[in-house]
This record gives C-alpha cells, sequence and structure tokens, in this order.
C-alpha cells in the first residue's frame, strides 16, 4: 500500500482467479480492477474457451468492484476481437448481476 497525492493506494499482483475468489470471499471491494491476462487464445481452436474464461475472470472482478468503480477488460489473443471480449465483459456483467 501507499499514499500517493493523499489517496491511498494498493497494487496486488497475484495468481488473478484465486485472488479474486478471496477478496470476494472476505467482502473486499476495490476502485479499480486491471484485468490483463495471458493470451488465453493461441490458436483459432481454442477460442471459445477462451471467450468462457475472460467472462468468467471479468464476472469475478465485477463482483469485488465498488459501484461507480473502474474495469479495464484487456486481451491480448490475436484470436479474439474487441467486439469478441466485449461481448464476453457484457455477459459477465449480467452474471454479476452489473
Amino acid at each position: 500500500a501507499s499514499n500517493v497525492g493523499g489517496v491511498a493506494h494498493s497494487l496486488h499482483v497475484a495468481d488473478c482467479w484465486k485472488f479474486l475468489e478471496e477478496a470476494s470471499a472476505r467482502g473486499d471491494r476495490f476502485d479499480i480492477i486491471i484485468s490483463d491476462p495471458p493470451s488465453m487464445a493461441p490458436s483459432a481452436r481454442t477460442r471459445g474457451r477462451a471467450l468462457k474464461a475472460y467472462a468468467q475472470i471479468n464476472e469475478r472482478a465485477l463482483r469485488v468492484i465498488r459501484p461507480g468503480g473502474l474495469l479495464l477488460a484487456c486481451s491480448c489473443s490475436s484470436h479474439v476481437s474487441g467486439r469478441d471480449l466485449w461481448r464476453a465483459v457484457q455477459e459477465a456483467a449480467r452474471a454479476a448481476g452489473r
């Protein structure tokens, strides 16, 4: 944790699946989450599985973001388009009740 500009900040670098699950169980809430996993679709064949994983990880993130908070969802998978990622995040938001 640090204090930048008079505001407390914390940075967490962790296994995102485990961290978000544990944060939710503790009732932790965050203002900003950057979801930037490694490539989950190294081939066109893995695209469907990757889209499910993007929806799941972003659902977990949305469950611990405070109302009015910000989710920055990223994908570096060449087989997942921006539109695909947007749909996965929309699915995550519906599942998280957001």
